[in-house]
């Protein structure tokens, strides 16, 4: 694809994933597509206008040999809507005209956004299962809302006094705490193998490879941001930002590992991804889900309720061919 340069000013509530797409979250870009080979043929963009031509919104997704996936090699996508509170009816026009233009006889998956994205989530469902699709996946989903919340202090004044405790006490390691510049490669190589260890240890699969975090980051500079904290000059706990959609955050990965600190570092990494959110305009936080095929992880599921994460669904919903094809 053309190379589009991406600004690389300081992020704001209305900076998007991708200007040349700004409706799009970041999974549903073209840019996004092209990280992996071929994955660009696969992509399908249905837009939808209304009677006065201006844009309401986009279907996009991957095709493959069981049929048509929005969030295609990625953990969801969604039909994505222009504006934030769409009519109902105008939402239901952009399904049908979406569903209408793709093949009848390929199953079509949707891996829905939480609903946190915004109020024509519910709509966008709404639609979807009126028109003949099925829930078929549904995972635990966090995320923190920072909509009421000025600054930092103000995080911290609404967590639990045990959160809080924990908070001081990580604070007390005086670890150094920041951004790492977009061309620190041996930093970003660093903090890397703390995320990759911190999953691998766990049991958890690491899917990423450091190669595609750095074609990411290249991908879409600035949005893509690296938070660490180090002790004595190493990572010890790291986590991996997205700028997935305008005021809209996603933790990629955040965890600790490779010290042997008195406490967890990561309430202080916690506080320093909220308090760089707030800085780069974001409302919310999107921190991923903590179940697995339906089965929750409930170590990470305290973990997230304790830094003052809200639960919700996420959806994947699918209209089956009439061959019966994508489960």
């Amino acid at each position: 694809m053309a190379d589009l340069a991406l600004a690389e000013a300081v992020l704001d509530s209305a900076s998007v994933a991708d200007p040349s797409e700004p409706h799009l979250v970041l999974w549903n870009t073209a840019r996004f597509y092209d990280l992996r080979p071929g994955a660009l043929d696969t992509r399908v963009r249905v837009d939808h206008h209304d009677e006065q031509g201006r844009l309401v919104g986009s279907f996009v997704g991957g095709h493959d040999d069981d049929g048509v996936v929005s969030g295609y090699s990625a953990p969801f996508g969604g039909i994505d809507v222009v504006k934030p509170n769409e009519t109902v009816a105008n939402v239901e026009r952009l399904v049908a005209h979406a569903l209408d233009a793709l093949p009848p006889d390929r199953a079509v998956e949707v891996r829905a956004k939480p609903p946190h994205y915004g109020a024509n989530e519910a709509v966008l469902e709404f639609a979807l299962l009126n028109r003949g699709f099925a829930v078929t996946g549904c995972e635990l989903n966090f995320h923190l809302d920072l909509a009421s919340v000025d600054t930092v202090d103000g995080y911290v004044a609404g967590l639990k006094p045990a959160a809080r405790k924990m908070l001081r006490r990580s604070e007390a390691l005086g670890l150094d705490v920041h951004q790492v510049a977009q061309d620190d490669d041996p930093r970003w190589a660093e903090a890397y193998e703390v995320l990759r260890r911190n999953r691998v240890d766990r049991g958890r699969p690491m899917r990423l490879p450091l190669e595609y975090v750095r074609a990411i980051r290249d991908a879409f500079p600035g949005r893509v941001r690296l938070i660490v904290a180090s002790s004595d000059g190493a990572v010890c706990a790291a986590a991996l930002v997205y700028r997935i959609a305008p005021g809209r955050d996603l933790v990629q990965y955040w965890g600790d590992a490779g010290h042997a600190l008195a406490v967890s570092p990561m309430n202080v990494l916690v506080r320093a991804v909220v308090e760089h959110a707030l800085a780069a305009g974001a409302a919310t936080i999107d921190i991923g889900i903590s179940s697995e095929d339906g089965v929750p992880n409930h170590g990470l599921v305290q973990f997230k309720r304790s830094v003052g994460c809200r639960i919700e669904p996420r959806l994947t919903l699918v209209r089956r061919s009439e061959g019966g094809v994508r489960p």
